[in-house]
């Protein structure tokens, strides 16, 4: 079972471009059509352009996967496809950063367990329903973590054993809370605790 890839995207260094090729080409060569999305932010919005490519696709679920990142193997990919008509899925466990260039011969650079980050697959609608990501992030990080958040208490969400590989590159990643998206992912999950997560979205539409 196959479905469209949509990915955010905005070419901006030639690393990056040629890290994209390298992405496109192993979703391609899987059968897969990769959709890409722009939002048109001054300062790219990856939430909003998430949101955008998700607009353009045409098949009802979707994989929702970053410029940069690739499975491990395609199998367990098909398989959250398929789970993906009634939940939120993520087809690794772990996330593996890497030295851009040949898979196979890249060394890894660090890695997370249970990641929110980086990919996952979802029936379109559902992501619709769901808000979409919320294009207030519009820095680096944290649009992930609100994401799973609401999926998890609206929705559904399943993660599958696998492992996503990630290839490094130049970027400004920011954990900290001086990070605009840190104060606002504590919003979400203030009011997931309190369980007003659903009013909090509503007004966040309104």
């Amino acid at each position: 079972m196959s479905c469209d890839v949509c990915i955010p995207w905005r070419g901006t260094t030639p690393e990056r471009v040629r890290i994209f090729e390298t992405v496109r080409t192993w979703w391609e060569s899987n059968g897969f059509r990769v959709v890409t999305g722009d939002s048109g932010h001054a300062r790219f919005n990856r939430a909003a352009s998430r949101n955008a490519a998700v607009e353009l696709a045409t098949t009802n679920e979707v994989i929702v996967a970053d410029a940069d990142t690739v499975p491990a193997d395609i199998e367990t990919v098909h398989r959250a496809v398929v789970l993906a008509q009634h939940a939120m899925v993520f087809p690794f466990r772990d996330y593996i950063c890497v030295e851009a260039g040949d898979l196979s011969h890249s060394r890894v650079k660090w890695g997370k367990n249970d990641s929110p980050g980086g990919m996952f697959a979802i029936n379109r609608a559902a992501y619709r329903a769901l808000g979409g990501q919320d294009e207030r992030f519009t820095g680096w990080g944290f649009e992930d973590d609100a994401f799973l958040l609401v999926a998890r208490e609206l929705h559904g969400v399943i993660q599958l054993r696998g492992c996503v590989y990630a290839y490094d590159h130049a970027e400004d990643r920011d954990w900290s809370d001086r990070n605009p998206g840190h104060a606002l992912l504590q919003e979400y999950r203030a009011a997931a605790a309190s369980g007003r997560l659903r009013e909090y979205l509503e007004g966040r539409r309104a």
